[in-house]
């Protein structure tokens, strides 16, 4: 077995042109005549410094949680 990263786009294209026999990407590029099954979801994370103030300034989603980990 041989492993290499690429970029979504790339990923789609080296199994379309048949050089991988399978690939996992995120999802955006055409698929279309493609065999594609869900993998698995992913929960994005970000992580700031305390001090960044980030939060009560950018516009976040209602959905948003916020945690706190670890002491300052």
């Amino acid at each position: 077995m041989e492993l290499e990263e690429q970029v979504s786009q790339q990923v789609v294209a080296t199994v379309r042109e048949g050089r991988a026999d399978l690939g996992v990407f995120v999802a955006g590029p055409d698929v279309r005549g493609l065999d594609v099954r869900d993998f698995r979801n992913d929960e994005l994370v970000l992580i700031l410094p305390r001090a960044t103030g980030l939060p009560a300034a950018a516009p976040w989603p209602s959905s948003t949680r916020w945690t706190s980990i670890g002491s300052a």
